[in-house]
């Protein structure tokens, strides 16, 4: 066991250099701060850091994978690439941003201006005429704290969602978490901690055996249940079952798990930090559910939308949406979204083939941007029968649209997965699991010289 423990210190500080884009990214975020809004100078640092923060991510993008690839598919694809790829964005939309940061911003720029007053001026030559001049008087005020700043840059960075800032998603997308005490909130992520782990190695403990398995979910089934040949075809479709629940509750555990290691940090960090580093008040509300309830929804639009998590909503608004209304700007409204959905759906095709081609190789097929793609098609459909017809597609024959055009478009992107080492890379079969893989959170996923 010393030597595995040995083999993974190793390994982290062998791809600790690769992640050096930070350094620069912290500072973009830093001059993010609302007392710099109106800094030309900030401005340009933040534009001037972008190529520097770029570069470190690609140039250094082999350094940052657990070697051997082959080996390390499940944790170089689920916790290196998605960051990476989410940090170059990042760099980015800071660089370019103009405009506040918060939804409400308090007063405290550096140049800040005071409510207008009523003055009287009295002219000397007629004393019989007064009248009254607005006269706008600016100050200027010191800078706040450095650690005010300093705090601020780490919510920023670490705030996927974007809680709380001026492009947080909508309610109706992130419905906000009800008021409630510290440990009713540490209670309730504790026990989705648990159901999450306990979904997560249910769905992959069968998808990994169907991956491993010469004649994938079909052979597996079969060696218990006899089965028709013309039926291994069909069951190939069932394979994204497992494959997305196991994303769905992974996201969920990491979520939860965060969840409660920030709330803990909140709890015990006044205790050793200076006054000034501590953060507030812990403030449950900030912390919406991940998921709103995908399992109702009733088209593809609203599954997308409104249902799935929106950790990367803005990357995929910044820059598939917003390129392609702002391309046709000429267009009708009307256009202009139908072009914006399939604008997103590409950069998300885009973006998904990517983090997996980072952690294995590029299946020049592109299966998995062909997926999204396709369901972009789908929401364009279901746009324009609204628009043409009125009928919004919902109900029981909007779940069975919205059921088989995900099982449809996602089998050959997962049969695709599975080619590149998703449910075999570096894990044991099924069988031969020991604790570590039902207990650790993300067990299933770690490479076997860990356990």
């Amino acid at each position: 066991m010393s030597e595995n423990c040995l083999g993974l210190r190793c390994q982290l500080w062998r791809i600790a250099p690769g992640f050096s884009f930070l350094i620069p990214l912290l500072v973009q975020t830093f001059f993010l701060h609302p007392c710099y809004q109106n800094n030309k100078e900030a401005k340009f640092i933040r534009l001037a850091l972008m190529p520097i923060t770029l570069y470190l991510i690609i140039s250094r993008v082999n350094d940052r994978y657990f070697r051997p690839l082959e080996d390390f598919f499940h944790m170089n694809f689920t916790f290196v690439s998605f960051s990476t790829f989410h940090a170059s964005c990042l760099s980015v939309q800071f660089a370019l941003f103009d405009g506040s940061v918060l939804p409400y911003p308090k007063k405290n720029l550096s140049e800040k201006e005071k409510p207008l007053k009523e003055v009287d001026v009295k002219n000397d030559s007629t004393a019989t005429k007064k009248y009254s001049k607005k006269v706008l008087q600016t100050t200027t005020e010191p800078l706040p704290p450095i650690a005010e700043r300093i705090k601020f840059m780490v919510w920023l960075l670490f705030s996927p969602r974007g809680i709380g800032t001026s492009w947080a998603p909508p309610s109706a997308v992130t419905p906000p978490r009800p008021m409630m005490s510290v440990k009713k909130f540490l209670w309730v992520n504790i026990q989705k901690i648990v159901i999450s782990q306990v979904a997560f190695v249910t769905c992959c403990a069968y998808g990994f055996a169907c991956a491993q398995h010469p004649r994938g979910a079909f052979g597996l089934i079969n060696e218990f249940i006899k089965l028709p040949d013309y039926l291994e075809n069909i069951s190939s479709y069932l394979i994204s079952i497992p494959f997305g629940g196991a994303s769905w509750w992974a996201i969920e555990l990491l979520g939860s798990l965060l969840n409660v290691i920030e709330c803990v940090w909140y709890q015990l960090s006044p205790y050793f930090l200076p006054k000034s580093l501590s953060p507030e008040k812990f403030d449950p509300t900030r912390y919406p559910d991940l998921f709103n309830d995908p399992w109702k929804k009733t088209s593809i639009i609203e599954f997308w939308s409104k249902g799935w998590h929106t950790v990367f909503r803005r990357n995929i608004l910044y820059f598939g949406w917003k390129p392609m209304v702002r391309l046709f700007s000429s267009r009708s409204q009307e256009t202009k979204r139908l072009l914006g959905i399939m604008g997103a759906m590409a950069f998300s095709g885009v973006f998904h083939e990517y983090v997996l081609a980072a952690a294995s190789n590029l299946d020049p097929n592109i299966p998995t941007a062909q997926v999204f793609i396709i369901l972009g098609l789908g929401m364009v459909i279901e746009a324009s029968i609204e628009r043409h017809t009125g009928y919004i597609v919902g109900g029981t024959f909007g779940r069975l649209w919205l059921g088989f055009m995900v099982f449809f478009t996602c089998r050959n992107a997962v049969l695709s997965w599975i080619a590149r080492g998703l449910g075999s890379s570096g894990v044991p079969p099924v069988l031969d699991w020991t604790w570590h893989r039902f207990f650790l959170p993300f067990g299933p996923l770690l490479p076997q010289p860990w356990l």
